[in-house]
């Protein structure tokens, strides 16, 4: 490098590379300098020789190669079957993924999330090209259809609402079709009806309406429990739907207005029916020879064979008068979705088990391929798009097979993705963020916050903050941040970019704070006095006191400012769908509370390769009470609100003095990790609590019982059960059903962020109580004096 400056006239370059190098004449004369002169130059050229040449080999394949549409044209699309690797991954979504849909023209896919939102894609390259925002929701079914030439999308939802998108005019709104009384879990365009579609309820009705003015014009009853799915047939005469009343129904919509009744019910699933299916003429060749007939029915006959997928793990094959042709037995979990291969061969399925399998209705409906695990989560929904799709650039391609995945079996609601079932790259898109006014600072949990942030309408987030830079950065990458979403950090201490800077403008109007407990007063502290709104994580405080003075400073704050900053309290469960449904149903059981309980048995393990536990101040806690603090608090707020709930109690209901013993049984989780007491209300009525985290077969994950004059009531996170007087058997509320209780609004994060947002939004004089500072000061209370009671061998402690 040297001799090659030197001899091109860079001398002054050349002697401050020697002296970098240090070399001596000893090491570098004119000698060796003639000698090395010419090599760099020969040696690049050697370099763009080879590069051209392999440029030219590499050119010459590409000219030569079958373009992968004719590749696709090429196979047998009757024995074509899905393969890994995936052709694209699409990921923007924010939680589970429902349902997908093929345009029927262009390479479109729109997707329906809990997210609330419906994504289109272009899968031919796989690029997001626009989210959709409307549903109020969970997103539970979409289809594309309509009338001829005008094709529109249909999206159905948890809101109760059907909306009508034109893509035509950029997936504008151009009709909302209310009618339902409970949540929308499918809708199809009718083929051959041009302007009419069909939807499915939880309110055990079926609906058929006209797009064109909005109204419905028949309603099907029949069945007795929510209906889950509806499919019609090519040539839109027939309808088969099913649901959790264990039953399938083909319905003939040609007899207009002579009746509502199914004209056929199949029975002998055992569990709820997730999903149906008709089976295309093509495969009429392949049942006919299971159902034993001499010659398949006829082409043009519509709904002569189903297919039916349940909870209870079994798929069955149906003919047309309602015999079970077949059992495929061989998923492990509940069966989701359920899609006949056009050249009707094969079946596919999807399920709960994380698999997709193919049956070979040509071999007795055998299982003759599994694709495992093509996605983390529970595959949710499966579509095969049209057999011929034409890009926006005019090229006709063949398209394979969709699938998309639901929540894990935690409920966690973690970025959800799509897949293309077709062979190779993966890419994937940047998630779309689009807050108001809202900052989020430190540990924000990107899978929980920033979605609640994204689902409240009134909030747009402009920046991200945490102490250290690294940390911020990440977040904002994985949370898929726009550019436009500013990051600010204090280490290392950069001009314009710590906290104090962030609090001084004049476009942030809010911040959520979610910091270790130790912390995050001081933050909260300094957000209220720059005059800025708080949604902050529980606990309130590490401890009563704490808490006590920070409330008194925010209330002596609200009392002598005009423009009074709102503070709420987050993750408290009280607004946890299922935990609502509980309080309303203790209303409705009423009478005087008699006793409660409060049970919690989980153990947090020592991951020490780094997750939820691996945090200094998890692992090293200064705070009392370590993890029973952080999750007590939780445990306390549900059963406080519970026996709240019992309107005639008041004050009563509360807490107002305990006894506890406490222990630590994992030696990760200090400084104690269970509390074993019993406790007794202002108004004298005597319970149990009883709190662990470090058991690892104990009762149950969390329960609260309260018993009154009139019955009991038990909550757990997945079902509420109520015993009333002169019952014989209990009442159970399942809320742990995704499309109910979509995974996404499970633990009430987003129902508490919108509370926030709308207190902001209405200029409330104070936020909604149940995430009011001193209501989470009680729930506060309450853990400390247990803990209070167990280090003193349980001591009888005053609230």
């Amino acid at each position: 490098m040297i001799a090659y400056l030197a001899a091109n006239n860079y001398t002054a370059s050349a002697a401050a590379l020697r002296e970098e190098l240090n070399l001596d004449e000893s090491q570098y004369d004119a000698t060796t300098a003639k000698k090395y002169e010419t090599l760099l130059e020969k040696k690049w050229t050697s370099v763009i020789m080879d590069l051209e040449s392999r440029n030219n080999a590499l050119q010459s394949e590409v000219d030569n190669a079958t373009p992968g549409s004719l590749m696709l044209r090429n196979k047998d699309p009757a024995s074509w079957l899905p393969k890994a690797p995936p052709r694209y991954t699409l990921e923007s979504h924010r939680n589970a993924i429902n349902c997908i849909a093929f345009h029927p023209t262009f390479s479109s896919l729109a997707t329906g999330s809990d997210d609330f939102t419906i994504k289109i894609w272009d899968w031919d390259i796989g690029e997001l090209e626009k989210t959709i925002k409307g549903h109020t929701r969970a997103v539970l079914d979409v289809d594309y259809g309509g009338p001829k030439g005008n094709v529109l999308l249909v999206s159905c939802s948890s809101d109760l609402a059907i909306k009508l998108w034109d893509p035509a005019d950029d997936y504008k709104n151009i009709r909302t079709l209310s009618g339902h009384d409970h949540s929308v879990s499918a809708v199809r365009f009718i083929p051959n009806s041009a302007n009419l579609l069909v939807s499915a309820s939880r309110d055990m009705t079926l609906k058929i309406w006209d797009v064109t003015t909005g109204f419905v014009v028949r309603t099907l009853h029949g069945h007795t429990a929510w209906v889950r799915d509806v499919v019609p047939a090519f040539d839109g005469r027939y309808l088969v739907s099913c649901g959790d009343d264990m039953t399938a129904r083909l319905w003939d919509i040609t007899s207009v207005a002579t009746t509502n009744e199914s004209k056929l019910t199949l029975y002998g699933h055992e569990h709820y029916i997730e999903c149906c299916a008709l089976a295309p003429p093509s495969a009429y060749v392949h049942l006919a020879q299971m159902a034993g007939l001499k010659r398949p029915p006829s082409a043009a006959s519509s709904a002569e064979f189903v297919a039916t997928g349940s909870r209870d793990k079994m798929i069955r094959l149906w003919d047309a008068r309602g015999t079970c042709l077949r059992t495929l037995i061989g998923h492990d979990n509940w069966i989701r979705s359920l899609v006949f291969h056009p050249g009707g061969k094969f079946l596919l399925s999807a399920a709960d088990d994380k698999t997709v399998r193919c049956w070979d209705l040509a071999q007795e409906g055998r299982c003759v391929k599994v694709i495992s695990d093509p996605h983390e989560r529970f595959v949710t929904s499966l579509r095969w798009a049209p057999s011929l799709v034409r890009s926006a650039g005019g090229t006709d391609q063949l398209a394979a097979g969709l699938s998309g995945t639901g929540a894990d079996q935690n409920g966690n609601g973690r970025t959800d993705t799509t897949t293309v079932a077709a062979n190779g790259t993966r890419t994937k898109e940047p998630q779309d963020v689009q807050i108001r006014c809202v900052v989020a600072t430190g540990c924000v949990d990107s899978t929980e916050h920033l979605p609640a942030i994204e689902a409240a309408s009134e909030l747009e987030l402009k920046a991200i903050y945490s102490r250290s830079q690294k940390t911020a950065e990440t977040l904002h990458a994985k949370a898929g941040s726009s550019s436009a979403v500013d990051v600010y950090f204090d280490e290392p201490a950069t001009a314009g970019r710590g906290l104090a800077d962030l609090l001084a403008r004049s476009d942030v109007a809010a911040v959520a704070v979610g910091i270790p407990i130790t912390l995050q007063p001081a933050v909260v502290r300094q957000a209220l006095a720059a005059g800025k709104h708080v949604i902050s994580e529980k606990p309130v405080a590490a401890t009563v006191a704490e808490a006590r003075e920070l409330i008194a400073e925010y209330e002596q704050m609200s009392s002598s400012s005009s423009s009074r900053p709102l503070w709420a309290v987050a993750e408290n469960y009280r607004y946890q769908p299922g935990l609502q449904v509980a309080v309303a149903e203790a209303r409705r059981l009423g009478g005087e509370l008699v006793s409660f309980s409060l049970h919690s048995d989980r153990l947090v393990r020592d991951e020490t390769s780094g997750g939820y536990i691996n945090t200094s101040w998890r692992r090293q806690p200064t705070h009392p009470g370590g993890f029973l603090l952080d999750g007590g608090v939780h445990f306390v707020a549900a059963l406080r609100q519970l026996m709240g709930s019992l309107g005639s109690l008041g004050d009563a209901s509360e807490i107002a003095r305990l006894a506890c013993f406490a222990a630590q049984l994992q030696p990760h989780l200090p400084p104690v990790d269970t509390l074993r007491g019993v406790a007794v209300t202002r108004g004298g009525v005597s319970g149990v609590l009883n709190m662990s985290f470090g058991t690892e077969f104990g009762g149950p994950l969390l329960e609260v019982v309260v018993t009154t004059t009139e019955g009991r009531l038990t909550w757990t996170p997945r079902c509420v059960t109520v015993m009333r007087r002169g019952d014989v058997t209990p009442a159970v509320i399942d809320t742990a059903d995704p499309a109910a209780f979509p995974a996404a609004e499970a633990n009430g994060v987003k129902a508490e962020f919108a509370a926030f947002a709308r207190s902001i939004a209405t200029g409330a004089a104070a936020v909604d109580q149940l995430q009011s500072p001193r209501e989470a000061l009680q729930d506060l209370l309450v853990v400390e004096t247990m803990l209070q009671s167990g280090a003193e061998g349980g001591a009888l402690r005053e609230l």
